[in-house]
């Protein structure tokens, strides 16, 4: 493309930005997104290492392997429902790389139950 060409089209997306003009968004599924989704409800880590990197590659080859992204998901969020319940220190939540590749979302399927009341809590 020119380079008049591209800025008469950016006018005209700014124009109908302020004019209000309806337009269509895209919302994308792809590998990234669902990858971002996982690693916000993965527990951290820190002050401890979490490499990213691995740990994506481990996602993508669950995902590749027919696992569902939204199982795998839906896993990390319960596991870290129980991490916070039973307050885990971050240096014994495993790496990311190793939950995916261990397959553990599948021992947290079902969101864990919330502790008895004992006497004395209250």
């Amino acid at each position: 493309m020119s380079a008049p060409l591209l800025t008469k089209q950016i006018r005209e997306q700014t124009i109908e930005h302020i004019r209000g003009e309806p337009r269509l968004f895209v919302c994308r599924h792809d590998g990234a997104s669902q990858f971002f989704a996982f690693w916000k409800a993965y527990p951290s880590r820190r002050p401890h290492g979490n490499p990213r990197k691995p740990a994506q590659q481990a996602f993508e080859t669950a995902i590749k392997r027919g696992i569902d992204h939204a199982a795998i998901i839906r896993g990390a969020e319960n596991y870290r429902t129980a991490v916070e319940r039973e307050g885990t220190e971050p240096r014994y939540i495993p790496h990311a790389v190793t939950w995916l590749r261990q397959e553990r979302w599948s021992d947290h399927r079902e969101v864990p139950e919330p502790p008895r009341l004992r006497v004395g809590m209250i």
